[in-house]
């Protein structure tokens, strides 16, 4: 549709900047050749104009780029604590339990 609107434009401009003269006026041409000079100066400029707008914009906008999250961290602190660790005897046919202390551990994790 903006096609035909500047097709229309630029039509009605190159017809408006011809000069519109009786047919005396044709005959003596080669005496006053300095007639409708103005006319084709605003048409030129009425084209130049709406061509000009045709134009690629001198700015165009970067591509949109995706930027990741950052990872969220958190920290897992546990305590220290006491467990029951199986001690075998009898070549493994008797089983018994001694408390074992565990030491506090930290650990970082990352999503």
């Amino acid at each position: 549709m903006k096609k035909i609107a500047v097709v229309t434009g630029l039509v009605a401009m190159l017809a408006l900047a011809l000069p519109a003269r009786p047919a005396s006026a044709w005959h003596h041409h080669h005496r006053h050749h300095h007639h409708g000079h103005g006319g084709y100066f605003v048409g030129g400029f009425g084209a130049g104009v709406l061509l000009g707008t045709l134009a690629v914009p001198a700015y165009a906008a970067p591509a949109p780029v995706y930027v990741y999250p950052q990872p969220v961290c958190r920290d897992l602190y546990t305590e220290g604590y006491w467990r029951q660790a199986p001690v075998y005897g009898d070549g493994g046919a008797v089983v018994t339990y001694r408390s074992v202390w565990v030491p506090a551990s930290a650990q970082r994790i990352c999503q």
